[in-house]
């Protein structure tokens, strides 16, 4: 648990994807419930991860899905990850899903809420709360998203580079927006300069301001592509192809000589 852009579904994904953990969850489903959720979706997602179910089972009611749900996970060794979880009641709807067949299966929740990551957790003692990186965690961040690696960084910018992690309140999402705006500008100083007087001390809850900067420094003609994004629900997978097609309909992608709008 923690707050928003402190690292929860980075940790997990990487537990997720290890080897071993692939081998010992045989049975295994990664889905984004977030704020504003819809149960039947959530409930296919997980079925059509973990069975060949067939597609006619978007017709199903939320009660026979979730009931087939579990007839299915009963004799699996599964691990599900349910990514974002806001409130004690969307996990009180989700978890009866879920059998409890002692096997060593496994369900992973991610939430920024304190309050839903106890009620949750009822039988593993204290749920893990991810800390803020520390100053020197924070440069080192920084420093290996603009520099690639075997690339010099003087001391003058390594001095304005902690400067500006030591701003970003161990915060690992403000540091690597940062770093995407300070890789794409000029080596120098006063470049470097500019962007730590822009950024002021970043609290947990401004961290909007840190994207807005980053928005800012986008090229006009892909602000536009960026708000767009909006269109889609929160935690949508997007699909890329829809995406630039609609892109395409809007006028904001130009065409250019020997290439189509698509490419």
């Amino acid at each position: 648990m923690g707050m928003g852009g402190v690292g929860k579904t980075t940790l997990v994904k990487k537990v997720y994807n290890d080897a071993d953990i692939q081998r010992n969850f045989p049975v295994r489903s990664w889905v984004y419930v977030s704020q504003v959720f819809n149960l039947k979706e959530v409930f296919l997602s997980i079925l059509y991860d973990v069975t060949q179910v067939s597609r006619d089972a978007s017709q199903w009611s939320v009660d026979t899905l979730a009931k087939e749900l579990n007839r299915k996970l009963n004799d699996e060794t599964y691990l599900i990850v349910l990514d974002d979880i806001w409130t004690k009641h969307a996990w009180d709807e989700l978890k009866m899903a879920f059998p409890r067949n002692e096997n060593g299966s496994r369900i992973l929740i991610t939430s920024r809420n304190k309050d839903v990551a106890i009620h949750a957790n009822t039988s593993l003692g204290n749920p893990y709360q991810l800390q803020f990186l520390t100053d020197e965690e924070s440069w080192e961040l920084l420093k290996k998203k603009v520099f690639p690696k075997g690339t010099r960084c003087s001391r003058e910018l390594e001095n304005l580079g902690k400067q500006i992690a030591r701003k970003c309140y161990g915060l690992p999402l403000a540091i690597v927006v940062i770093a995407g705006i300070l890789k794409k500008m000029d080596k120098a100083s006063s470049s470097w300069e500019k962007v730590e007087k822009k950024v002021t001390t970043i609290e947990p809850k401004q961290c909007m301001e840190v994207l807005e900067l980053s928005y800012k420094h986008l090229p006009y003609h892909l602000k536009a592509c960026f708000l767009h994004f909006g269109v889609f629900p929160e935690d949508f997978e997007i699909p890329v192809r829809k995406l630039i097609h609609m892109w395409v309909a809007e006028g904001f992608i130009q065409p250019t000589r020997n290439a189509s709008l698509e490419k």
